[in-house]
């Protein structure tokens, strides 16, 4: 926009729309803040709002949960503006969310289980690094967030995502592709009606032995 200009806009194909933000622009790095900066927040909730499309794909260059404290690069480092996003899109009842990420140096697919709070499992995935060298050491035991695939750092990677509108219930399909051409992980599809306020539907995504580690970790039942 011309008040706060950026590498942020959004497209429109087959039924999705693909959000993209500028992440590194706005944010403050002394006290945190703010990662996207007041303007582009606006334009982000006023796109969520207005959206008509089955998936809302956000795509970030800085990773939705990633806990390293020390990293400026995380959505994680600005808590307070994290929150208020899911927040909105909880209490406007916005379905689809589909979140994309890298810059990790690893690929993961992640679930952040917010049908713990009345809305519904937000699913990452993040496809890095592209053209330099995988840093495995960056893998955390995160406590805020469920590990779908385990982290993959042993070679360059891609992320796709291919989308079946023709369903009764849409389904978007998530692939993460090494330098070989061999797919990361086993496909791993989301439905749209688990992409509703009131659905919990990560326990069915994992072995049961996760679910009852990442209870312990967190210290309740989701």
């Amino acid at each position: 926009t011309e008040e706060a200009p950026g590498s942020y806009f959004n497209y429109q194909y087959g039924g999705v729309d693909f959000i993209f933000l500028d992440t590194y622009s706005y944010r403050d790095e002394d006290d945190h803040s703010t990662i996207l900066g007041e303007v582009q927040m606006k334009w982000l909730q006023q796109q969520l709002s207005q959206s008509e499309a089955t998936f809302k794909v956000l795509l970030s260059g800085s990773s939705w949960s990633n806990l390293a404290a020390e990293n400026h690069n995380t959505w994680t480092a600005y808590p307070e503006e994290r929150k208020g996003l899911f927040s909105y899109i909880r209490e406007n009842e916005i379905d689809g969310i589909v979140l994309l990420s890298g810059d990790d140096d690893e690929a993961e697919i992640k679930a952040i289980p917010m049908s713990r709070e009345g809305g519904y499992d937000f699913y990452e995935l993040v496809s890095s690094p592209l053209a330099q060298i995988p840093a495995p050491d960056y893998t955390e035991d995160n406590t805020a967030v469920i590990a779908i695939e385990e982290p993959y750092a042993d070679s360059m990677n891609f992320g796709t995502l291919t989308f079946d509108m023709a369903e009764d219930d849409p389904v978007v399909s998530l692939k993460v592709i090494n330098v070989f051409g061999e797919n990361v992980f086993p496909e791993f599809e989301l439905r749209a009606s688990e992409l509703t306020n009131g659905q919990t539907s990560w326990k069915s995504k994992v072995p049961a032995e996760a679910v009852a580690h990442f209870e312990a970790r967190t210290g309740s039942a989701l």
